[in-house]
C-alpha cells in the first residue's frame, strides 16, 4: 500500500438509490404497523391501540432513516495503485478498511433487480484472503459494469493474471438436477402446507360447528392455502429460472460464473487464489447424472458451489487443471527471481520462501486405509456387542468407499458408496501438515496423515495408511516443508512439580470452597465425609504422573524454513509448518516463573470438532477455529515466541544457542481506555441486584485489568498483552497482514477512542482486535505506515 497520489480515483454511491434501499424497508414496517392499529381501534373502538402501534412505527423508522442518511454521508471508496479504502458507519459508528489489492481472492458484481433497472446501479463485493470483515462492499454505484473492469485492471497491474484466454471448460446446470430439486421442495412445501392448513380446517371444524362462524373460518382458512400455496409456485418459478440462468467457466487463467435471474451476479476467482475443490453426488444426483462442485477461495468461508452438473468431472479436471497451471506460472516467476518462491495475493519474506516440487519430479502414489488396523480402533468398544457390530459395519464400508491420490500438484481425497464425495487440496495452499500415531498404529505399522488448507474448513485427512507405502519426506516436501535442518534450535521442556502447580493454580484456587465445604459437612455430619477430599489428591496425583510421561516427549524445533512441534504420548501428533504460514505467535506465562505455553497460529481455520455437522454457509460460517498448535511447560517461553517472530523476520537464523536480538523498537503502546469499560460494567451491574452487589469488587478488578492490558504497535509487528496471574502476548508481524480497520461505536464516540483491527488471510474472525483504545487514529496510522512498507 502507498498514501494516496494523484492518480487515486475516489467513488460515492449514488444518493436516491441508496437511501431507498435503508429507508424503505423500516417505513413500510411503520405503516403497516400503523395501519394494523388503526384498523383494530377501529374494531374494539380503543384509540389508544393506534396510537401505540404508530408511535411503535416512528420508534423503528425515525432513527433508521437518520441512519441512513448519516451511513450515506460517511461511504466513501478511494481505489488507490495498490490498495482499497473504504469508508463506512452510521449515526453512532464509523468505520475504516483498507485492503491490499494483492490479498484480492474474489470480485462479484451484484445487479440487483429493482435498483439495477431503475436507477443503473449496483453492487461490488471485494473479498479477500482475510475473514468476512476485511470485505468492501461497494454499494449502489453508478456503472458497475465499467467498475468491475476497473478492479479487474488493478488486479492485473498487482500482479494477477486475469488474461481470460483459452476456456477449458464451460458448464451449466443440468435441467433435470434442477428439476428434481423443484420436485423435492415442492413436495415439503405441500406437506408442510396440507399439515398446517389441513389441522387447522380440521380445529376449525370442530371449534366452530355450532356457530355461525365455522363457514368463515372454514374460508379464511382455504383462501390461506390457496394463497400459499400460490406464492411456493411462484418461488419455485424463480427459484428454477435463477438456477437455469447460472453459467460456470474456467478459463486457462481464472474462474469465471454468472447466476440469477432477477438479481444478476457476476464474479471471477483469479486462478492464483483456488485453494481446493470438492465434488459431492448424493444417492439421487448419481441415478439422474449430476455432480455439485465447490470451489474454494484463500480465506475464510470463500466458497463458490457450482450445482447439478452434467460435466461435474469435466468442471474438476478443468480446475486440476488451473491449479497445476499455476503451480508452473509460479515455478516460472521462481526461475526468473532466481529461485525465490513468489506468490500473488500474499506478503512473504524472500529469504523463507521453499521453492516448490517441480511436478515432473513429484512423488504419486494412489493409498487406502489399511483395514485390519481402522477395525482395531473398535477394541473399546467390545464391550458393548451391538454397538460394536454396527460400528464394524461402518468401519467396513468407509474403508472400501475411500481412497487417497498423491497427484504432482495436489492430494484428493474420494469417498464413493451411496454418496460420492471428493476432495482435493492443491499443494501451495496446504498450510499445515499433521502427522498422527498412536499405540496401535506403531504396532500395526500405519500412520495418518491431514493436511490444513487455507481454503477449506475441513482439513483433508488420510486415516490408516501402511507406513512403508507412504514417502512422507517427499510428500512433505510436495506441500512446501523442506527437510528438518542439521542443527534446530531445539526449544525444551521444563516440568517439574513447581511448573505444574503453577500452571493449574486457577483450578487449585477454585478447589478451595470446595475442600471448604467438605470440612464443613464433616464437621456437622459426620466425620467420615473428610475422605471425600481424597478423591481431589488421587485425581491431582495421577495427572501430574500422567503428564510427567506426556510432556517427557515433547518437542519443538525451529528448523530453517520450517517449524516443527511432536505433542501426546498415547496418541503422538507431529506438526510441520512454514514460518510463511504461521500468521500469529501467542504465549502465556505461567505465574511466579519463565515456564508457559506457546501457541501457533497458522493459515487457514476449520469447523470446530464439537460442530462438525454444521458446515455453515458464507453468511453464517458456523463455529470455526484457526489452525493452531500448543505446547505447554516450555522453558523461558517469553524467549522462544520472540525467538519464532525474529526467526520469520529473518533477523536470527534458528541455530543451537540462537536467541531474540536485543529489542525490537516500540513506535506506540497504549493502555484501554477505562472509560468504555467502566460504562459497560455499570450498565450491565444495574441490571441485575447481585451486579450491584458485588461492584466493590468487579470495578477494582476491572480497573487492574485494563490497566495490565496494553497494545503495542513495534516496527515489525503489533503485539497484545494482557493477564494477571497469567501474562498473555500475542504478536503478528506487519506482513502477515491481510487488511486494517479502524472503527468507533457509540461509546466511542462518547469517550474519544475507538478499535484497531488487524486481519490475516484465512480467518472468519479478526485476529487481533484492539478495543477501546485512546487516539485510535493515531495509533492506526502508525500501524498503516508500517504495513505499507512491509
Amino acid at each position: 500500500m502507498a498514501d494516496p497520489s494523484p492518480q487515486v480515483v475516489r467513488l460515492r454511491p449514488e444518493r436516491t438509490p441508496y437511501l431507498v434501499s435503508r429507508i424503505l424497508p423500516p417505513v413500510v414496517f411503520a405503516v403497516i404497523v400503523g395501519l394494523a392499529g388503526t384498523l383494530g381501534s377501529l374494531i374494539v373502538d380503543e384509540p389508544l391501540i393506534a396510537l401505540v402501534c404508530i408511535g411503535l412505527g416512528l420508534l423503528v423508522a425515525v432513527p433508521a432513516i437518520l441512519n441512513a442518511f448519516a451511513a450515506y454521508r460517511k461511504a466513501s471508496y478511494e481505489l488507490h495503485g495498490a490498495f482499497i479504502r473504504a469508508t463506512r458507519g452510521g449515526l453512532f459508528s464509523d468505520q475504516v478498511t483498507e485492503l491490499d489489492v494483492r490479498n484480492i481472492t474474489h470480485v462479484k458484481q451484484q445487479l440487483h433487480w429493482l435498483r439495477w433497472r431503475v436507477f443503473g446501479v449496483g453492487d461490488l463485493l471485494v473479498e479477500s484472503a482475510g475473514s468476512a470483515a476485511s470485505e468492501v462492499h461497494m454499494l449502489a454505484m453508478r456503472d458497475p459494469d465499467g467498475l468491475y473492469d476497473q478492479l479487474r485492471s488493478i488486479m492485473r497491474d498487482n500482479g494477477y493474471a486475469l488474461g481470460y484466454g483459452r476456456v477449458l471448460h464451460r458448464a451449466e446446470p443440468d435441467k433435470i438436477g434442477v428439476a428434481v430439486e423443484l420436485a423435492g421442495v415442492a413436495f415439503g412445501g405441500l406437506m408442510a402446507v396440507l399439515f398446517t392448513i389441513g389441522g387447522g380446517l380440521a380445529d376449525a371444524s370442530s371449534s366452530f360447528s355450532e356457530h355461525d362462524l365455522a363457514g368463515a373460518a372454514l374460508t379464511a382458512l382455504t383462501l390461506l392455502g390457496v394463497f400459499t400455496a400460490l406464492v411456493g409456485l411462484a418461488g419455485l418459478v424463480f427459484r428454477g429460472l435463477d438456477l437455469l440462468r447460472r453459467t460456470y467457466v474456467v478459463y486457462d487463467d481464472v474462474v469465471v460464473y454468472e447466476e440469477g435471474f432477477l438479481t444478476r451476479n457476476n464474479a471471477f476467482i483469479p486462478y492464483e487464489n483456488i485453494a481446493d475443490a470438492e465434488a459431492k453426488r448424493t444417492l439421487v444426483d448419481q441415478i439422474i447424472g449430476v455432480t455439485n462442485v465447490k470451489v474454494s477461495c484463500q480465506g475464510g468461508s470463500s466458497e463458490v458451489l457450482f450445482k447439478y452438473l452434467a460435466d461435474g468431472d469435466a468442471l474438476m479436471a478443468a480446475v486440476s487443471s488451473l491449479v497445476e497451471s499455476a503451480r508452473h506460472a509460479k515455478r516460472a516467476q521462481e526461475e526468473a527471481s532466481g529461485g525465490a518462491q513468489v506468490q500473488t495475493g500474499a506478503r512473504r519474506s524472500a529469504n523463507l520462501e521453499v521453492a516448490l516440487v517441480p511436478p515432473e519430479r513429484a512423488w504419486t502414489a494412489e493409498l487406502r486405509m489399511h483395514a485390519p488396523r481402522a477395525l482395531l480402533g473398535l477394541v473399546p468398544l467390545m464391550l458393548f456387542p451391538p454397538a460394536a457390530v454396527v460400528a464394524a459395519v461402518g468401519v467396513v464400508l468407509r474403508v472400501l468407499a475411500t481412497s487417497y491420490s498423491v497427484r504432482r500438484s495436489s492430494v484428493k481425497s474420494t469417498f464413493k458408496f451411496l454418496t460420492v464425495d471428493e476432495r482435493e487440496f492443491a499443494y501451495d495452499k496446504v498450510t499445515g501438515l499433521v502427522v498422527e500415531e498412536n499405540i496401535f498404529d506403531r504396532w500395526m505399522g500405519t500412520v495418518s496423515i491431514v493436511l490444513w488448507s487455507i481454503g477449506s474448513p475441513l482439513p483433508l485427512e488420510m486415516r490408516h495408511l501402511q507406513r512403508d507405502t507412504v514417502d512422507l519426506d517427499a510428500l512433505r516436501r510436495q506441500v512446501g516443508i523442506p527437510m528438518a535442518s542439521t542443527s534446530p534450535r531445539v526449544c525444551t521442556t521444563s516440568f517439574g512439580l513447581g511448573a505444574w502447580l503453577r500452571a493449574n493454580l486457577g483450578r487449585a484456587i477454585g478447589m478451595v470452597p470446595l475442600a471448604l465445604g467438605v470440612l464443613a459437612l464433616a464437621e456437622l455430619v459426620h466425620g467420615a465425609f473428610a475422605a471425600l477430599l481424597l478423591v481431589p489428591l488421587v485425581v491431582a496425583v495421577a495427572h501430574y504422573v500422567y503428564r510427567t510421561f506426556y510432556y517427557a516427549v515433547q518437542r519443538v524445533e525451529l528448523h530453517e524454513r520450517h517449524l516443527f512441534a511432536r505433542t501426546g504420548r498415547l496418541i503422538q501428533r507431529r506438526y510441520y509448518a512454514r514460518y510463511t504460514n504461521i500468521k500469529k505467535v501467542q504465549r502465556t506465562v505461567y505465574p511466579g516463573g519463565h515456564e508457559g505455553s506457546l501457541t501457533i497460529f497458522v493459515a487457514g481455520e476449520q469447523i470446530s470438532p464439537l460442530a462438525q455437522g454444521n458446515k455453515g454457509t458464507k453468511d453464517n460460517p458456523g463455529v470455526r477455529v484457526p489452525y493452531a498448535f500448543r505446547a505447554h511447560y516450555l522453558d523461558d517461553v517469553v524467549q522462544v515466541a520472540e525467538l519464532v517472530d525474529d526467526v520469520m523476520l529473518g533477523q536470527v537464523a534458528p541455530v543451537p544457542g540462537a536467541v531474540p536480538v536485543a529489542s525490537h523498537t516500540t513506535l506506540s503502546r497504549s493502555h484501554p481506555a477505562l472509560s468504555n469499560g467502566l460504562a459497560k460494567l455499570i450498565l450491565l451491574s444495574v441490571m441485575s441486584v447481585l451486579g450491584v452487589a458485588v461492584l466493590p469488587i468487579s470495578v477494582p478488578w476491572l480497573v487492574m485489568y485494563l490497566r495490565r492490558k496494553q497494545y503495542v504497535a513495534e516496527d515489525a509487528r503489533v503485539a497484545v498483552e494482557w493477564g494477571i496471574l497469567y501474562r498473555s502476548r500475542a504478536t503478528i508481524l506487519y506482513e502477515r497482514m491481510d487488511s486494517l480497520q479502524q472503527s468507533q461505536g457509540p461509546l466511542g464516540k462518547v469517550f474519544g477512542n475507538g478499535n484497531v483491527t488487524v486481519l490475516t488471510a484465512g480467518s472468519s474472525n479478526p485476529d487481533l482486535v484492539l478495543t477501546d483504545v485512546p487516539q485510535h487514529k493515531a495509533f492506526y496510522d502508525v500501524v498503516r505506515r508500517h504495513y505499507a512498507t512491509h
